[in-house]
């Protein structure tokens, strides 16, 4: 995702800020609003409308409950939807939780197998993680066919893959 060095400065400042009152769970309730706002982008449009200025401070309590974010978080809305960037709330959202996971040492990573995991093998990997990268790991599991009898570990710094697809695009390569 591109971040704009304006939608940066606004998360930089907020957490300068508010770093200390977020937590993992805040985090968590972050992301997700982040990406729902990233794929609803009417949301955005509507609370910059004229017709809806003296309902947006509802419809922004109304999103912090609804995803469960921290209060802060709301000034910082009503700041960008004031300035006339609403449209930047999701970048700013993404770049708050990449400075929360910098300033605490944590990676995430996302990891995508060709099945289910079991709750052993979620374990296996998450300490696999951190012992090789020294930091904590979160980590978001997907299910995938398309990687075909193995693992993908991926995240902003490190990408593991282990399956036939990748030893078949590697033969491929070699073909070439």
């Amino acid at each position: 995702m591109y971040v704009s060095p304006i939608a940066k400065k606004y998360a930089h400042a907020f957490m300068n800020i508010y770093s200390s009152a977020l937590s993992e769970t805040d985090l968590i309730a972050i992301q997700e609003a982040q990406q729902f706002l990233q794929t609803h982008k009417r949301i955005l449009f509507f609370l910059q409308l004229p017709q809806c200025k003296k309902k947006v401070a509802e419809m922004v309590e109304d999103l912090m409950r609804y995803f469960t974010l921290p209060h802060v978080l709301a000034s910082l809305f009503l700041l960008l939807i004031q300035h006339n960037r609403s449209f930047y709330i999701p970048a700013v959202l993404f770049f708050i939780g990449v400075l929360y996971r910098t300033s605490r040492d944590i990676v995430h990573f996302l990891i995508i197998s060709s099945h289910r995991l079991t709750g052993d093998q979620r374990a296996g990997i998450e300490a696999f993680l951190a012992y090789i990268t020294h930091k904590n790991s979160t980590c978001t599991y997907m299910v995938q066919k398309k990687v075909i009898a193995g693992i993908r570990m991926q995240s902003d710094e490190y990408i593991w893959e282990y399956s036939v697809r990748k030893q078949l695009a590697s033969l491929r390569a070699l073909n070439q």
